[in-house]
């Protein structure tokens, strides 16, 4: 009842005016200024940013770069140092070449010293069943016919021990082994072949001047000429091989020499003698 009382008479008196709504402090264009300020900012930060990166990733760059020249001058000097290494190194080889290359001479010396009184006889006709050493010394007696007797300490054949096979005999007295190499000349046209024992390499050089010898007599006719142990002898000069078969006459190239002494280009022929061939051996 109080409440509908109420209500009748509200009815009579002024309505209660409610707050007022506050006016804007701004106007509408003045706000879309402001966010449009705002918006402008936000893209400038952005700009900045972006060219803060850009800055960056250049700074980056230049730096890789003074960093890649630092790197380059560094493997230059290592560079450097590698090929004065190497230069090094290679003028070692060559030194320890020479080293090696007179050892193998002195190594090839001493072993044609230690067959020196080694003669190999060929051509000899017997049965693998004979002494070797009664068969030297009656060839020497009866074929070259020695003032003096032979005496032969040891013989054997060469390679299988088979029919008339190469015989190679120890003769200890050294005027005994001239004595046989003095009457070796009466063996010419007889099929057998007398000739001392040398060393692989010897008979080696040996094989390639007898053929550079024997062209030699070819080109320039009767000279004299001749086989000693590994040099060769031409008209009283003297020309040896070396390790890598080069022809030499004492420091002289020796086809030069050839040359010079004959007035005939032999690099052709004693590119041809000094081949390898299974008969040097």
């Amino acid at each position: 009842m109080a409440d509908k009382s109420n209500q009748n008479m509200d009815k009579y008196f002024t309505p209660v005016r409610k707050e007022k709504r506050e006016r804007s402090q701004s106007s509408p264009e003045t706000s879309l200024s402001a966010a449009k300020r705002t918006t402008s900012t936000i893209e400038d930060q952005d700009i900045l940013g972006n060219m803060a990166v850009i800055m960056g990733k250049l700074l980056d760059e230049k730096l890789q770069i003074v960093a890649k020249k630092e790197d380059l001058e560094s493997l230059t000097k290592e560079m450097k140092r590698l090929v004065q290494e190497n230069i090094s190194l290679k003028n070692e080889v060559n030194h320890l070449k020479k080293e090696i290359s007179q050892v193998n001479e002195r190594v090839t010396s001493l072993e044609d010293r230690a067959r020196r009184n080694n003669v190999i006889f060929k051509g000899l006709k017997y049965n693998a069943s004979e002494d070797c050493r009664k068969l030297v010394e009656g060839f020497c007696k009866n074929v070259l016919k020695c003032e003096k007797e032979i005496v032969v300490n040891r013989a054997h054949t060469l390679g299988q021990n088979r029919n008339n096979a190469p015989v190679i005999a120890h003769i200890p007295r050294d005027e005994d082994v001239d004595c046989v190499f003095k009457n070796v000349k009466k063996l010419r046209d007889t099929g057998y072949i007398v000739h001392r024992d040398f060393s692989f390499e010897t008979r080696r050089k040996r094989g390639k001047l007898a053929r550079l010898k024997k062209e030699i007599s070819r080109v320039v006719g009767d000279k004299r000429m001749a086989i000693v142990v590994d040099r060769l002898v031409v008209e009283g000069t003297w020309f040896t091989l070396t390790d890598n078969m080069q022809l030499r006459c004492g420091q002289m190239d020796g086809a030069e020499k050839l040359k010079q002494m004959f007035n005939y280009d032999f690099t052709r022929i004693l590119e041809d003698a000094v081949k390898d061939n299974k008969n040097d051996e």
